[in-house]
């Protein structure tokens, strides 16, 4: 999903209210870098004419992209051709889209109200703001548009969240439980 010289600020996941792409779409209005591309990517779930409207009613229509919902490796080029991912969920149990981007070794914005933020914290690959805060997200996008993380620094960010939600870490975790409750019965 190459967008030339443009810097990509990519939301990936469904477009529903919870998601808070409205206040991503805010917050990226704030931002000075006009080079820069909004990408949303997504099921929509009901949301999009309202996020289409919000984008249009602040002048920021040609520069946010919708491009539906995005599989395979499509998903993963995203991911990897992202110079940030944001999630600005609220109410999120976990999100699997911030693990999957610290894993492309792109650096992350989630809100603090997602269980994901505390992934994010813990790898050093990205920054939590405050759920719904469109200000502090803007200024998040543009810090890291600006200092974008190096390789190196996203390397271990990716090393840390592999070695936390790695395939073998968690099947190992699921066996460890299911032996556990087949001793109990």
């Amino acid at each position: 999903m190459s967008l030339g010289s443009d810097r990509i600020v990519l939301f990936l996941g469904k477009l529903t209210p919870r998601k808070r792409v409205d206040v991503l779409i805010r917050a990226f209005a704030g931002i000075r870098d006009t080079d820069a591309r909004l990408v949303i990517a997504g099921n929509d779930m009901g949301s999009g004419p309202m996020l289409r409207a919000l984008a249009r009613s602040l002048e920021i229509e040609r520069r946010t992209i919708f491009v539906g919902l995005l599989r395979g490796a499509e998903r993963l080029e995203a991911l990897a051709d992202a110079d940030v991912v944001v999630y600005p969920s609220e109410h999120e149990i976990f999100g699997l889209v911030p693990v999957e981007a610290l894993l492309a070794g792109t650096p992350v914005i989630v809100s603090d109200d997602s269980g994901s933020g505390e992934v994010v914290a813990a790898t050093g690959g990205g920054q939590v703001i405050p759920v719904g805060d469109a200000h502090a997200l803007a200024r998040a996008i543009e810090q890291t548009l600006e200092r974008r993380p190096d390789a190196s620094v996203m390397a271990e960010a990716a090393a840390r969240a592999r070695a936390l939600y790695g395939g073998e870490v968690v099947c190992a975790q699921l066996e460890d439980l299911y032996a556990e409750l087949v001793e109990r019965a």
